[in-house]
């Protein structure tokens, strides 16, 4: 029975390797930069706000590690605008018309802000911006219902104007 289950086992997981040999290879070869400097980074960017990277290449290409995490768009041939999504680490490769990588770099989403407050109650977490009075600001990781009070409020207000 051992040999059996061993056997079928085997087979499964030699599977995908005889279907992906037929399809061909599934790696695409990228130019290493001919000469150019390559800007490595790492770029900071607070939770909701925009950080600007100059690139001195042409942008042609952009690709992000996650969209959940940051935003990338190109604002011009030589600009982009990068804006925090959530809090963590992606990575953010760009490429030049000739298809060399001119950025290869990580990007973290941080909150350094001196004027944001947590304040944890019974193990829920409730963020403030205390400029100069703290008011209600809510954060990824706050709890559920402040979260949601708060962003009902904005929203009935917001139709008001």
């Amino acid at each position: 029975m051992k040999y059996f289950m061993l056997t079928a086992a085997l087979s499964v997981a030699m599977v995908p390797t005889a279907v992906s040999d037929l399809a061909g290879p599934k790696t695409i070869p990228v130019q290493k930069p001919a000469g150019k400097e390559v800007f490595a980074g790492p770029v900071k960017v607070q939770l909701r706000g925009v950080t600007a990277i100059t690139v001195p290449q042409n942008i042609a290409g952009v690709s992000l590690g996650s969209p959940y995490i940051a935003n990338v768009a190109v604002h011009d041939k030589n600009l982009l605008l990068i804006t925090g999504r959530a809090y963590g680490e992606t990575s953010l490769h760009v490429m030049d018309d000739k298809g060399n990588i001119v950025v290869a770099t990580t990007i973290f989403v941080v909150n350094e802000s001196q004027t944001k407050l947590t304040v944890n109650k019974g193990g829920a977490d409730f963020t403030m911006n205390c400029t100069p009075d703290c008011k209600a600001s809510p954060d990824v990781g706050d709890d559920v219902d402040y979260v949601t009070t708060i962003s009902e409020q904005i929203t009935i207000l917001s139709k008001e104007d």
